[in-house]
């Protein structure tokens, strides 16, 4: 359990920012990013045009493309697949840079499809058990031991 923890830890200080990881849901972003891409955000607060972007949109996060920036740093954005460019914050097409988690710098496609499917309750207990099999079967077979 603690090599998971460390590997967490790893993501948050490598990347900087408080979600370095992300699975793409929609197909806004095909053909560069799937539906059940896993995509590796990090912290960049100085996103240029064409980068790809994950920034809060009030009530979730969205991963789409920069298309522009304006002469006061706000970010227009766009899903490659869209035909329109976004509009989320109060009809304006502005994302303000503080909105912006950071950009994409690598993806794995397809491996975050549980993520999509599944309620996070079972995930939850996905991962647990997960984790018991993990270290039952490659840690050795000690079972629970308590410490003295």
């Amino acid at each position: 359990m603690w090599s998971e923890l460390l590997l967490v830890a790893g993501l948050l200080a490598a990347t900087g920012t408080t979600t370095p990881i992300t699975v793409v849901i929609s197909g806004s972003m095909e053909p560069a990013l799937g539906i059940g891409a896993v995509a590796l955000i990090q912290n960049h607060t100085d996103p240029a045009v064409g980068d790809i972007v994950v920034f809060d949109a009030g009530d979730a996060a969205i991963i789409h493309r920069v298309t522009s920036i304006d002469a006061d740093g706000c970010l227009q954005t766009k899903g490659d697949a869209n035909s329109v460019p976004d509009r989320y914050f109060l009809y304006s097409s502005c994302v303000p840079r503080r909105n912006v988690s950071g950009t994409l710098v690598a993806s794995v496609p397809l491996i975050g499809y549980p993520f999509v499917w599944l309620p996070r309750p079972v995930l939850l207990a996905l991962a647990v058990a997960g984790t018991a099999a993990y270290n039952y079967v490659v840690k050795g077979k000690r079972g629970w031991q308590l410490l003295d």
